[in-house]
């Protein structure tokens, strides 16, 4: 067990823990700062679902919004466990709540990277960088999914299985699966048009999110069929 659990969570010794991240979120600053000069006085900061920019920021919006919001998505998931009632669970998948939060932080760099080149002048396809990120986002988090332990914030939260380890356990092992499998969509999405590809996208994400959910009751329903507060037949 990490020393940062023997007497409970530490968010600054977890912090400690995650120097690629920040060091990310330091890259991200960097980067933009570097830039920023460079940058049109209208930079695309949002596309539809054509593939066509129909949002635009100014060029210190686009530098700082997303190491921001990196940032604070990072402290997010840093600070959480203290207010977690099952926080000692965190012990037992420490490192894997790690890696989801450089996750989480990487999957915006990405994405910054790419708004920033395609400001700069390059005919990257910003849609299909997304779609692709969001396809390596999935094949990692459903690996990482299979290893969550019960909390009220990380993991496919529902009622069944808040209730029962097991209901958790097996469903976070299909779901994990689920996500793996969903992560070959979007890249058979670039086939077709910008429209699909994000109808497909949209689709990798919800339907294995939804199938867990329902399994999960299904499984709950099952195993607790005829016990005292349980549903009945």
């Amino acid at each position: 067990m990490d020393d940062e659990w023997n007497e409970g969570y530490s968010a600054v010794a977890a912090a400690r823990r995650d120097g690629i991240a920040v060091g990310l979120i330091g890259a991200m600053v960097l980067a933009g700062l570097i830039a920023l000069p460079h940058l049109p006085g209208r930079v695309p900061v949002h596309w539809n679902a054509a593939g066509h920019v129909n949002g635009w920021g100014s060029p210190l919006f686009a530098v700082l919004f997303p190491p921001a919001l990196a940032l604070g998505l990072w402290l997010s998931l840093l600070l959480l466990p203290t207010v977690d009632p099952r926080r000692r669970h965190y012990a037992q998948f420490s490192g894997t709540y790690r890696l989801l939060r450089l996750l989480v932080v990487a999957l915006i760099a990405v994405m910054d990277v790419v708004t920033l080149d395609h400001a700069l002048g390059s005919r990257v396809n910003v849609p299909a960088a997304a779609a692709l990120s969001i396809s390596a986002m999935l094949l990692v988090l459903g690996n990482l999914l299979q290893r969550v332990r019960p909390t009220w914030f990380v993991g496919i939260r529902t009622p069944w299985t808040l209730s029962d380890d097991e209901v958790w356990r097996r469903t976070h092992r299909l779901g994990g699966r689920l996500f793996m499998l969903a992560a070959l969509t979007p890249p058979l999405g670039l086939l077709a048009g910008p429209s699909t590809l994000l109808r497909l996208t949209a689709a990798a994400v919800l339907v294995p999110a939804f199938a867990a959910v329902l399994y999960s009751y299904l499984l709950y329903s099952r195993l607790h069929r005829g016990m005292p507060g349980g549903p009945r037949p």
